[in-house]
């Protein structure tokens, strides 16, 4: 009776310090990341957890370790590739997730590499994935490799192109999301570009990636592609550099206003360029043949206007 009663006083001790644990992390109560150690149900099992590690209890058996989370995938998690780390074992006694123990049955595939991380990106918190035996996959949110003796030469059961660990050691693969990357910065504005005036101080390769352009006084922007742009691989090495270009062209101030008795071009005037009408022979801007000028100009102005044009009148 002393031993049931002090067995009942260290659960009870446990439960608390779980409860205190879930305060001070702010947590919801089914999401206690403590671990019992040394705690054992009366089934002859042993279920000492290793310390630290991150372990949920589930309602059905508070002594059966889970993964911090409630369902088994999650299909917004965003792990866009992977990379293989090496043939080794796993001695890390972490919470594993294994595909044909969540997987209904029928929905099953034949084991691949890519099958094994396609389950395994959507698998919360695990940032690894291994494959044993030709046919097995796991996931895990950490590992501990070790060297050991044996190879991974098994054929995948889905691929036989490719291995999928041995008996003792797996294959194992680092998941990576490099869409999550920090922004890159573009330092400094863009490269000068004709008649364009102001561009964006700088940049970066993520919500301030493309560059706002003031062309010149007399001109308008056609277009721009002007943006800060990343290069590289981001597995090994990525830099920013501003790309594409502005074109700001000039202010189209249409064709020429029709003048009597005067030759003027047909094409339209461009600014900042004039346009000369000549009038016909006996005729003058001003009607005098001694006096008065028997050529013109126009020029496009910075608004898009024409300057006015004179008269060609008889001479008197």
């Amino acid at each position: 009776r002393v031993c049931s009663l002090l067995l009942d006083m260290r659960v009870a001790v446990c439960t608390i310090a779980a409860a205190l644990a879930v305060t001070r992390s702010g947590n919801a109560p089914h999401a206690v990341d403590v671990v019992l150690a040394d705690t054992k149900p009366n089934d002859g099992m042993d279920h000492k957890f290793p310390l630290g590690a991150d372990v949920r209890k589930s309602d059905a058996d508070p002594f059966k370790p889970k993964l911090p989370f409630d369902k088994g995938t999650d299909s917004m998690r965003s792990c866009t590739g992977h990379f293989f780390m090496g043939c080794h074992e796993d001695v890390s006694q972490g919470v594993k997730t294994f595909y044909h123990k969540t997987v209904e049955k029928k929905n099953q595939k034949k084991m691949t590499p890519t099958v094994c991380f396609e389950f395994c990106s959507s698998v919360p918190f695990s940032s690894y994935f291994g494959l044993t035996n030709g046919d097995t996959c796991w996931c895990a949110p950490f590992i501990k490799a070790e060297e050991t003796a044996g190879f991974c030469d098994m054929p995948c059961v889905g691929d036989a192109e490719h291995t999928c660990g041995g008996q003792v050691l797996s294959s194992i693969y680092q998941m990576h999301d490099c869409d999550n990357l920090p922004a890159l910065v573009c330092h400094g504005p863009p490269p000068p570009m004709p008649h364009v005036r102001e561009t964006c101080p700088w940049g970066d390769t993520a919500g301030n990636s493309f560059c706002k352009v003031e062309c010149e006084e007399g001109y308008d922007l056609q277009s721009n592609t002007i943006q800060c742009r990343e290069f590289g691989n981001r597995l090994t090495y990525t830099w920013s550099s501003w790309t594409g270009t502005a074109v700001c062209t000039p202010k189209d101030c249409g064709p020429l206003v029709n003048v009597d008795h005067a030759r003027f071009p047909g094409a339209h005037v461009f600014f900042p360029n004039s346009a000369e009408y000549g009038c016909m022979l006996g005729h003058t801007t001003n009607a005098n043949a001694t006096t008065g000028a028997s050529e013109f100009s126009v020029t496009c102005q910075a608004n898009g206007t024409l300057t006015p044009e004179q008269q060609c009148l008889p001479v008197i």
